[in-house]
């Protein structure tokens, strides 16, 4: 049979015809054209279509929110916050400290860059003696058997631990930025000069 709109050969193509759509005459159970069908089935895929995507976007928006229950893995919790420590006391020397602290017979024993070797009370950071050396003090005190040791930029000194009184003091041939030993009656000390001193720590 032959469309009577388009003049396309519409015998096995049903009540309408193929190309145009237009009716046949041919009987059928649908009175809907296959182009009104098409039509009418997009809806429908259209709907599916868009559940699904609205389903993925919700998904995906509650796991990046991190609701619970929404991922497989747990949310990191944050690291407790390390306990601080509780200050005793500050004693201001009013100068960088870059030496090492000694501690002996509840004393501390620090030099500071202001040329002066402090002595403080261990339990209340008060100030017991201090003693100016000839430069600044970068390199920590050495105490043993009563006397402690200290050294500016040149110079190796001898101090009192109770009172601070200078014993006695040694010129290296360049300036000393290294601490102190003391051990077995000797004193060591390495300078800028590429000399290493051993000292008579009674001397």
């Amino acid at each position: 049979m032959r469309c009577l709109e388009c003049g396309a050969e519409t015998a096995e193509a049903g009540p309408f015809c193929a190309r145009c759509g237009a009716p046949t005459g041919m009987p059928t159970a649908d009175p809907v054209p296959p182009a009104s069908r098409a039509v009418r089935r997009r809806p429908g895929i259209i709907a599916v279509a868009a559940g699904v995507a609205v389903a993925c976007l919700v998904t995906a928006l509650a796991v990046i929110s991190g609701r619970p229950g929404t991922s497989s893995r747990p949310c990191a919790s944050a690291a407790p916050a390390a306990p601080s420590a509780t200050v005793r006391w500050i004693n201001d020397t009013g100068y960088d400290i870059a030496s090492g602290p000694a501690v002996t017979g509840g004393t501390v024993y620090v030099g500071s860059s202001d040329g002066t070797v402090y002595a403080l009370d261990a339990a209340t950071g008060s100030v017991r003696w201090t003693y100016t050396t000839a430069g600044s003090v970068d390199s920590g005190p050495a105490a043993a058997g009563g006397t402690v040791y200290v050294s500016d930029v040149g110079q190796v000194y001898a101090l009192d631990v109770a009172t601070g009184r200078l014993r006695w003091a040694y010129t290296t041939g360049g300036a000393v930025g290294s601490s102190p030993a003391a051990a077995g009656g000797t004193v060591y000390i390495g300078s800028d000069d590429g000399t290493v001193y051993a000292l008579d720590a009674g001397s």
